[in-house]
């Protein structure tokens, strides 16, 4: 392919490309005598030189330095300029695929894909639309597909042997050999992994295989092959060969190797305790809350609801709730429960809803109890609707606490009571606001629900 989709090739006499441009984005290669590249000059927005010496890369862009040195297929040390190290750790796939990166200090970032290597933006198909590309500096790392390189500038991922185009699922110049003449997958030329996505990968661009890292005797093999065809193939078994390669001196290599037990073993705690987060929040569960709404006191004039909250624990399915009433008795009693106001803020939100302007009715009288048939107010049985409003990666316990705590504050303000609002219902849509979820909008008649308190 010498052009296509906005993109111009140029290649070398050994049918590698040296120059790749999209518009203003350039991006040119130099080969060594094996035929392995040692050099990338990115033009355009972002203006960088990078330097491949086995294990290691040096990249000059925006004034500074970066120094990386790969550790396998598990971790990336970088050091910019003169500062400290850092180390970044890689969390892959069966396909040796990055899909994720965790930080010394335990921040994780996930990259998700389609089948052919296109980045997605979010993790299941279905619901994910292609993203534009963000580039993979921002991961600290620039290796994301099969652990292939990613140029971002123009939008391809360069396989050692050839470069392939995810947006097509096809390589941008033909493969010189014929892997497997019995199978007809072989002659399509341009065709990534025998169209086999999911089962095969290939580290040298010439050449497919079923990805196996724990046998090294195949990946030896392998590698033997891709160095034969000017392949540059990555793996763990690579990584140590180059680290030791790359320092001469004996005891810089044993420096070395022990540095990559350390990073391993220090990769191995963060995960720990990532997955000990993980299991207590999965103890918590998802709690789910709810709004119930009643019949208020005097529906057949008005036709207006009363709402209260409820909280479901997860293993028992026990549930509480917390609601509101005036505290004033009044001639309406409590609405659909039907229960005196001298229980304590029975009456409903609307009780004479467009007759009594709010006049007579007291203050706002909260509550925070099981919520079951013995319950003096909003029986199950009265309840007429039920609007789920949220799941909560906390505790039950921790919401049954916030209900009490909260309906104390509100009975301690002593909020004058108004029909319109600020009523019952101002107090249930509040502290659902209360536990950081914003306020909903109900599903039936309720007046007063925008009203804060």
């Amino acid at each position: 392919m010498a052009s296509g989709d906005g993109r111009t090739f140029q290649y070398t006499r050994f049918n590698k490309p040296n120059r790749i441009s999209k518009g203003s984005e350039v991006s040119t290669f130099t080969y060594g005598p094996d035929q392995a590249r040692f050099k990338k000059v990115n033009t355009g927005t972002v203006a960088s030189t990078t330097y491949y010496i086995g294990a290691y890369e040096k990249e000059i862009r925006d004034g500074h330095t970066y120094h990386r040195i790969q550790l396998g297929d598990f971790a990336i040390v970088e050091k910019v300029d003169s500062n400290a190290e850092k180390v970044t750790y890689t969390l892959r796939d069966d396909l040796n695929t990055l899909i994720a990166t965790v930080s010394e200090t335990g921040e994780v970032k996930r990259l998700f894909y389609d089948p052919w290597g296109k980045r997605m933006d979010l993790p299941t198909i279905e619901d994910a639309q292609p993203i534009d590309i963000i580039s993979l500096a921002n991961f600290g790392i620039n290796r994301g597909f099969t652990n292939h390189e990613h140029l971002d500038n123009v939008e391809l991922i360069h396989m050692n042997g050839r470069v392939y185009d995810p947006e097509i699922a096809r390589f941008t110049s033909a493969d010189p050999f014929i892997n497997k003449p019995t199978y007809l997958q072989s002659y399509n030329r341009y065709s990534y992994v025998w169209n086999s996505p999911l089962r095969l990968v290939d580290p040298s661009g010439f050449r497919e295989i079923i990805h196996d890292p724990h046998t090294d005797d195949k990946i030896r093999r392998e590698k033997s092959r891709d160095r034969k065809r000017g392949g540059n193939g990555f793996s763990k078994t690579e990584a140590k060969e180059r680290i030791k390669h790359d320092y001469q001196n004996k005891r810089q290599r044993k420096a070395q190797l022990k540095r990559l037990d350390y990073y391993s073993a220090k990769r191995n705690n963060i995960l720990d305790r990532l997955e000990k987060k993980r299991n207590e929040t999965e103890k918590k569960g998802l709690v789910k809350i709810k709004f119930g709404y009643t019949q208020a006191a005097g529906y057949g004039v008005h036709g207006q609801y009363h709402t209260f909250v409820m909280v479901e624990d997860p293993t028992t399915g026990q549930i509480y709730m917390t609601r509101a009433g005036p505290s004033a008795n009044t001639a309406f009693g409590s609405g659909a429960a039907s229960t005196s106001a001298s229980q304590g803020g029975s009456a409903s939100a609307s009780a004479g809803y467009g007759e009594f302007g709010g006049y007579g009715f007291g203050t706002i009288k909260a509550h925070a109890t099981t919520w079951d048939s013995l319950t003096p107010f909003d029986k199950p049985e009265d309840t007429k609707f039920i609007q789920e409003v949220a799941e909560l990666a906390v505790s039950y316990d921790s919401v049954v606490s916030d209900m009490k705590s909260y309906a104390a504050n509100i009975n301690s303000k002593k909020i004058a009571y108004f029909p319109s609002g600020p009523n019952s219902n101002s107090y249930a849509f509040s502290f659902v606001e209360h536990l950081g979820i914003d306020r909903p909008t109900p599903v039936v008649g309720v007046p007063g629900w925008d009203q804060g308190l």
